[in-house]
């Protein structure tokens, strides 16, 4: 007779993350169901399928940040007889790089009255319509409020100084980026016009 022995698996799982994130983000992989006497090894691949990383220290969680690219991050667990291994792909994109900058002879100090034009673009293709959005924003102590989309250029007429944000999401990967800049409002000088008439004058 022959008997045949038949091992269990690791039962262990990788928590869900997302499969598209930006550039700057944190990005954690979590390992459940380990048991006692099941090791796990942590391997980082890059598009090429070059491994970047390895960790064979016994930890149950994997922590990166990731830059731009495209990655694939294995869990292989085992237990002496068997393996289990987990996938997980990972899609790093890069985020719009927004300028503000001064238009129509305007600068970011004026004087009570007078009007401020802010242009927008993006440094990596001069802002696209097609693959970015745009957000004017105004930034107060209390409050910030949406001023315009999707267009490169702000008039405004502030009353007090001011901040101005410029907000710029790449459509496809959903990154956004922002910059702001104060527009100072300076007071104009207080002008007192006295009229002193000679005496004996109607």
């Amino acid at each position: 007779d022959t008997t045949i022995v038949v091992h269990n698996r690791p039962k262990v799982q990788l928590n869900d993350v997302p499969e598209r994130i930006c550039a700057g983000d944190n990005y954690t992989l979590e390992l459940t169901g380990l048991q006692a006497g099941e090791t796990v090894v942590w391997e980082k691949y890059d598009k090429f399928n070059a491994r970047l990383e390895e960790h064979k220290d016994g930890r149950t969680s994997f922590a990166d940040n990731p830059t731009v690219g495209e990655y694939t991050y294995y869990a292989k667990v085992k237990n002496g007889h068997c393996d289990t291994i987990l996938m997980r792909k990972l899609t790093v994109s890069s985020a719009p790089m927004p300028i503000i900058s001064f238009a129509g002879g305007t600068s970011d100090t004026i004087c009570e009255g007078e009007h401020v034009v802010l242009f927008g673009s993006n440094t990596a293709d001069n802002y696209n319509f097609s693959n970015y959005s745009m957000t004017w924003l105004c930034k107060t102590a209390t409050t910030l409020d949406t001023l315009l989309t999707n267009d490169r250029q702000l008039t405004q007429y502030p009353q007090q100084t001011t901040t101005y944000m410029l907000a710029i999401t790449d459509v496809a990967s959903g990154c956004t980026n922002i910059i702001d800049t104060t527009v100072v409002v300076k007071p104009r000088p207080a002008v007192k016009l006295v009229v002193t008439l000679p005496d004996g004058s109607d």
